[in-house]
């Protein structure tokens, strides 16, 4: 799971952007924390689409792209997530709301989203074998 770092507004983006988060727990494999707390990733906005009706307010498509631990960089791959505002409400959610009619939706600042990888990320484990996947944890 990761937390946003700053709002994702798709009034601002246009139909794709970019964005930073934070891991917000440790991801642990086999008893060994690969993925400390606090780790940076990278992800982008696939696409967005703003809806005038009051029953759907549209959607944000992210997947991550790539995820920081110190000075190393590793390529990623997710799934897509979809977030849409709360279809019960016209306000949306407290951190996934429509802007107004036509401009999409704001994610806001501190929002958690969980990433689902879909390929293994290879990374090297001082303390393990010299090299070990991560395999498919969730962000």
């Amino acid at each position: 799971m990761v937390r946003l770092d700053k709002a994702i507004s798709t009034d601002a983006l246009g139909a794709a952007g970019g964005f930073q988060a934070t891991v917000e727990e440790p991801v642990i494999v086999d008893g060994v924390a690969l993925v400390p707390k606090g780790a940076t990733v990278v992800g982008r906005v696939e696409s967005a689409r703003a809806s005038a009706t009051s029953h759907d307010h549209g959607y944000v498509r992210l997947t991550l792209a790539s995820l920081a631990i110190g000075e190393q960089d590793f390529t990623v791959q997710t799934a897509s997530l979809f977030v849409r505002p709360n279809p019960g409400s016209e306000k949306g959610s407290a951190s996934v709301r429509p802007i107004s009619a036509d401009k999409g939706i704001r994610l806001d600042q501190g929002r958690s989203l969980t990433f689902r990888l879909t390929r293994p990320v290879e990374m090297a484990v001082n303390h393990l074998a010299p090299s070990q996947a991560l395999a498919q944890p969730n962000f």
